[in-house]
């Protein structure tokens, strides 16, 4: 929290420490020391000027907004008032007994925390200002820090007094630590001062690391590891004050920019600490000596050394400190306080330069270990008074022929039973000096060391090894110790104590039992056990820690401090709370750790087991959070340790129980579901096997049922139709009869009652057909297509002008619009509108009837009301006036209804999405609703328009309001037509004389003009007169088909239409139309010019007429082609081609080529002129190129046509 204005710190009872800022109050986490998000109630305060705990209570006191108290239990904030004063900067509280003693600017106050009662103390200054309050047991006085002094009050005296302790100073917060120093916070920093002693000291802010970070400390906290936590202007600083550890970082000895990596340490008999390394040696004088740090280096020229680089740090039985560095061995003197290095030959003359390893025995002999000179072994004394420090061995160094593989002596190492191990770089001599026997042991090994009748190594893998001498065999511990390797073994009585990346560990060489002892944050090197002080310094890079082992240290319990989810915000969990978690989500859970103490010098590794995975993991060096990606619904077991259990045996493990919730389609509701679902489908599946089963008998019954029904009707209407041909026969020549008997009167009323009673048979055999029809059709089809509705209306009502004058009745009709156009089914609703005007009809009377037409347009409908002024229609009969066949009590005079046309009327309107309702009383009226929006509507769709036209296909245009109809043609026709679209006979008639199509296919039924006016209107133009014509209606009736016929339509199909049927009829008329041309285009291209006779209506034979005389006034030049044949035409190359193509199924250059040819044959036939003048005189020049032409024509050469 660097940068923020900390203005308190408070530890609760289970250990978290709630931070206070000017911008409110966070949890600080001690594992990673970043700040977390509080409980909701203390979210109202939002200035913390001083806070405290006190039993179950966190006292809060604020910048503005006064005292407040939170109960840690009940998580109830209640907020500290009183009407006689008013408490609003709180700078301090103290709490003693049941009183909380407050102070603020405006003075120093006791609350009682049962009553809340607030008194003010008075103080024996003029300046109120109380920034800091300590409770001394001591003398049970409360300390009141003050600016610039610093005031005693005694409760039980009720007194105040002026204190000199600190004078001068700007209190703004005070604390006590465990060796009575009372430890002052102020604007100039830190200052400790001694109750009993009186000293003095203080701390300030520096550039050295270690120092506080701000002078302006606000206030002083001591958690339950006696770390003293300083609340600055600038973040937080921890004063660690742990009774067992300390650390020293090299600057607090030598105060200057040395640096040092310690690989080896010795504590000697004189109270000194001698540190060597890869940078030269440090002495330190041991309490209670105060001499200050020497450093020894290669460049220190008071202090000078051969070598940086000190290998071992040895005292002998003369009590001499020796060193074995890169440059030799060297002896440290007393009266000079340098070092006297020593130069040793053997008698091989090798040097022992690089000295690694130094050993005295018994006798008082050097062993001294190599690196490439192998073994040394020295008279002490001798060297010691050798000439020129230079000593020359001829004798003592022992024959080791093992030795002379490997002559890298790293260690020496004294046995317990008169023996040394010497060790190699790949293997371990054990050689007993009273004997001279020598026992080899091949091992790799990273460290070594001896301890209670055993060796003790390490593999580069970090996994420890043990060689009992008494067994002599070699046992490897299975659990790797560390990712990487051991650097350091110390002896400690039947201890032995070991470094490493993951910690301290240590062995009980006893047992061979392995426990974490503590992880500090830099890594140990070096160690050395002091007995006199039972201490273990180790060493390290820069610095040097120290344990006191007499304290033993326990691992710390870990727990869930808060837990989150990619779907689901933080949630903040207490120790005090249940071990049971219930997670809300399953996907990338994270649990957050921590130990809840805050060691600054230790690196917490966390470890953890999961559900059924027996092995404990590691989480990442530096991490708190256990994060898992996916965890399927069930009860979990979460194991966690702050020290690895598999090597620490006295690990405390913490265990939790993670409650994963089962998916809404897993639980246990659902669950209850599926059961439901599934016994519901069985039971549905039994039911509905059984209804099946009766449904296929009914159906069987019902089939059998329906067949007698088919065939008794199929027998009616045969028979009925049976009966329309002989009455077609007695019908066709009555009317010729009657026109031929206009003189006698007689015989045409006779006549004319014949024909008159056939009619009649006629329309009771249709009758009857439309009942079959109502009965066995599902006439669901809709062909629609634009319609004025105001016109289709009127039309209907004027079918019936005869009838209403012949009885004189009154037909009126009235509509506000003068168009409605919609998109319907016309036969559907003239059918529907025919039928209500012909029932209202039958039911007025002769001279009073009046009907009434109306049609109006609302908002989204059109309505059509039909009223008559007839007799009415009864409540009983008005119900079911819609059902088929039902008729009426109240029947027209003549019975001529049947029961079906109502019914019709009701399904055509509500096929159109409408509806037809009745209101009957003094009149009679009919109303039908039809909607505008939906398919009624008249959609501007474009639809586009002719598509590029291929030359090689014939052409079609389709005629037809209906877009739907005009679509499936095209689709139908255009992969073997050129098919373009018109949607009137206006525009229909437009198209054809721009196109000039070989067949139409018109709607009857359009606006603006309809199909009959269209063929009207191209049998009177002589460019159209001799197009095909293929006719489409709605209208399936005897005299709309005879209308056809009578003007000169081609084919007549109404609809609905097969497609099939469609294509094979317009493939008919266009063969049979181009197979008329063509015979017609051959015999006048076949004949001259002046023998061509063609009727003056063909438009198209008119057209070749043209072009072939064209061709044959241009046919002498050579150079004539289709480009001078359209120009002089007229057309467009491309139109040109399209329109011969059509017309004769040839492309220009082949029908110019046949024109040639033939009038080449005519040539030949006259015997007038020879071959080559010939060639000449239809456009050819080359003889060769002629024959070809000419052959390809008629199958024979020039000559043989001339012959025969």
């Amino acid at each position: 929290m660097t940068g923020q204005s900390i203005m308190g710190i408070a530890q609760t009872d289970d250990q978290r420490l709630i931070v206070g800022t000017l911008g409110g109050l966070c949890y600080l986490n001690t594992t990673n020391g970043k700040s977390e998000q509080v409980l909701k109630p203390l979210n109202r305060i939002k200035s913390v000027r001083t806070m405290l705990v006190s039993g179950d209570d966190l006292w809060i006191g604020t910048n503005t907004e006064g005292l407040w108290r939170y109960n840690l239990k009940n998580r109830k904030l209640q907020q500290i008032a009183t009407s006689r004063i008013k408490l609003t900067s709180i700078y301090t509280l103290c709490p003693v007994g049941k009183t909380m003693y407050v102070g603020s600017l405006e003075g120093l106050f006791a609350v009682n925390t049962a009553h809340n009662h607030i008194r003010r103390i008075p103080l024996p200054t003029s300046d109120n200002f109380v920034n800091s309050l300590l409770w001394y047991p001591q003398d049970q006085s409360l300390l009141v820090g003050m600016e610039g002094k610093m005031c005693v009050y005694h409760p039980m005296q009720d007194k105040m007094e002026i204190s000199e302790i600190l004078s001068g100073c700007v209190f703004k917060s005070l604390a006590l630590d465990r060796n009575d120093n009372l430890i002052a916070g102020t604007d100039a920093g830190l200052y400790i001062y001694n109750m009993t002693t009186h000293q003095q000291h203080s701390l300030v802010y520096n550039a050295f690391h270690q120092s506080i970070c701000n002078n302006i400390i606000w206030n002083i906290t001591i958690d339950r590891d006696d770390n003293v936590w300083l609340a600055t202007d600038d973040g937080i600083t921890i004063m660690e004050y742990p009774t067992w550890y300390t650390y020293h970082n090299i600057y607090e000895f030598t105060h200057n920019e040395y640096g040092n990596n310690f690989t080896s340490i010795l504590g000697d008999s004189h109270n000194n600490l001698w540190l060597g390394g890869e940078n030269g040696l440090l002495k330190l004088s041991l309490p209670p000596n105060h001499v200050a740090a020497t450093c020894y280096t290669a460049s220190d020229q008071y202090h000078h050394l051969h070598h940086n680089r000190i290998r071992q740090i040895y005292e002998d039985s003369d009590h001499d400190i020796w060193i074995a560095s890169d440059a030799s061995i060297a002896r440290y003197n007393q009266v000079t306080q340098q070092f006297d290095y020593y130069n040793i030959i053997n008698r091989h003359g090798e040097t022992a330069k690089w000295a690694y390893a130094i050993y005295e025995d018994t006798k008082g002999q050097f062993w001294v270990g190599t690196y490439s000179g192998g073994l040394f072994v020295i008279n002490k004394k001798k060297l010691i008074n050798s000439a020129n420090r230079t000593y020359i061995d001829k004798e003592q160094t022992p024959k080791m022929e093992k030795l002379k593989g490997d002559n890298n002596i790293r260690l020496i190492l004294p046995g317990d039973k008169g023996e040394i191990w010497l060790c190699a770089n790949n293997h371990i001599i054990r050689k007993n000096l009273l004997t001279g026997e020598e026992q080899h042991l091949n091992v790799q090994y990273q460290v070594v060391a001896f301890c209670n009748h055993a060796l003790w190594l390490s593999s580069q893998e970090g996994k420890i090894m043990k060689y009992d001498q008494r067994t002599n065999r070699l046992k490897t511990f299975n659990a790797s110790i560390s990712d990487g390797p051991i650097s350091a073994f110390v002896k400690e009585n039947q201890n032995l104590w070991f470094a490493c990346s993951d910690g301290i560990f240590i062995i009980n060489t006893q047992n061979d039992e392995i426990s974490f002892y503590d992880k500090p944050n830099n890594l140990c090197l070096s160690g050395m056990y002091l007995p006199h002080s039972h201490h273990i310094v180790w060493g390290g890079e820069n610095g040097i820690s120290t344990y006191q082992i007499k304290t033993k240290k326990e691992s710390n319990r870990v727990y869930i401090t808060s837990v989150s989810s990619s779907s689901s915000q933080e949630c903040i969990l207490f120790p005090s709370q249940t071990e049971k978690i219930r997670l809300k989500s399953r996907e990338y859970v994270t649990f957050e750790l921590s130990t809840l103490h805050y060691m600054p010098h230790q690196a917490v590794t966390f470890y953890y087991k999961f559900g059924d995975n027996n092995i404990w993991q590691s989480i990442k060096k530096g991490s708190n959070d256990l994060s898992f990606a996916h965890i399927s619904s069930g009860t979990y077991q979460l194991s966690l340790c702050s020290t690895n259990p598999a090597i620490d045996k006295h690990a405390k493990i913490s265990t939790y129980y993670i409650i994963v919730p089962s998916p809404w389609y897993a639980c246990t509701i659902a669950i209850l579901v599926y059961v439901l679902i599934a016994v519901g489908i069985v039971v549905f599946t039994i039911i509905w096997y059984k209804r099946r089963n009766q449904a296929i008998m009914e159906q069987h019954e019902k089939d059998r049922s329906m067949e007698l029904l088919r065939q008794k009707n199929e027998f009616f209407i045969n028979m009925s139709h049976e009966l329309k041909t002989p009455l077609s026969l007695i019908i066709a020549p009555l009317g010729t009869l009657i026109r031929a008997t206009q003189q006698n009167t007689a015989l045409k009323k006779s006549l004319t009652g014949i024909q008159k009673n056939a009619l009649q048979l006629n329309m009771l055999i249709h009758k009857v057909l439309e009942f079959k029809n109502a009965d066995f059709k599902d006439d669901n089809s809709m062909i629609r297509s634009h319609i004025d509705l105001n016109s289709l209306v009127c039309n209907c009502l004027e079918s019936f002008a005869s009838i209403a004058v012949e009885r004189n009745i009154q037909l009126n009709f009235h509509s506000a619009n003068q168009e409605i156009w919609m998109n319907m089914d016309t036969l559907k609703i003239q059918s529907a509108i025919t039928n209500l005007i012909s029932n209202a009809i039958r039911f007025v009377k002769n001279n009073t009837g009046i009907i009434d037409v109306t049609v109006r347009q609302e908002e989204n409908q059109v309505l059509i009301g039909i009223e008559d002024n007839g007799r009415g229609i009864s409540e009983k009969d008005a119900k079911m006036i819609f059902v088929r066949f039902y008729q009426g009590d109240n029947q027209s005079p003549n019975n001529e209804g049947s029961g079906i046309g109502l019914s019709l009327v009701k399904k055509y309107i509500e096929m159109h999405g409408g509806k037809v309702e009745l209101t009957s009383g003094k009149t009679t009226l009919f109303t039908i609703s039809l909607p505008l929006d939906g398919e009624n509507a008249i959609t501007n769709e474009p639809v586009d328009e002719e598509r590029d036209l291929d030359p090689d296909k014939y052409t079609i245009i389709i005629v037809d309001d209906n877009r739907e109809i005009v679509s499936v043609l095209r689709d139908a026709l255009s992969e073997q037509y050129n098919c373009i679209a018109a949607f009137d006979g206006k525009d229909g008639l437009e198209k054809i004389a721009k196109y000039h199509p070989s067949l139409i296919i018109a709607d009857q039924m359009m606006p603006v003009m309809n199909g009959f006016q269209l063929v009207r209107a191209l049998k009177h133009q002589q460019a159209t007169a001799n197009i095909p014509i293929l006719m489409l209606t709605a209208k399936d009736d005897q005299n709309t088909e005879l209308q056809s016929i009578k003007l000169g339509v081609d084919i007549f199909l109404t609809k609905p239409f097969s497609l099939d049927k469609i294509l094979l009829q317009v493939s008919r008329l266009i063969d049979k139309k181009m197979a008329l041309e063509k015979d017609a285009k051959i015999a006048a291209i076949a004949s001259p010019q002046f023998e061509i006779t063609t009727p003056p209506e063909n438009y198209d034979v008119k057209f070749m007429e043209r072009v072939t005389s064209i061709i044959e006034k241009n046919m002498e030049d050579e150079s004539f082609n289709v480009a001078s044949l359209a120009d002089k035409v007229g057309y467009n190359p491309k139109m040109l081609y399209r329109k011969i193509k059509q017309i004769t199924g040839m492309t220009p250059i082949a029908y110019i080529k046949k024109i040639r040819m033939k009038k080449a044959a005519f040539l030949l036939r006259n015997s007038q002129y020879t071959i080559t003048e010939i060639m000449y005189m239809v456009g050819y020049s080359n003889m060769s190129y002629f024959i070809k032409c000419f052959q390809a024509e008629f199958d024979l050469t020039p000559k043989l046509y001339l012959e025969k």
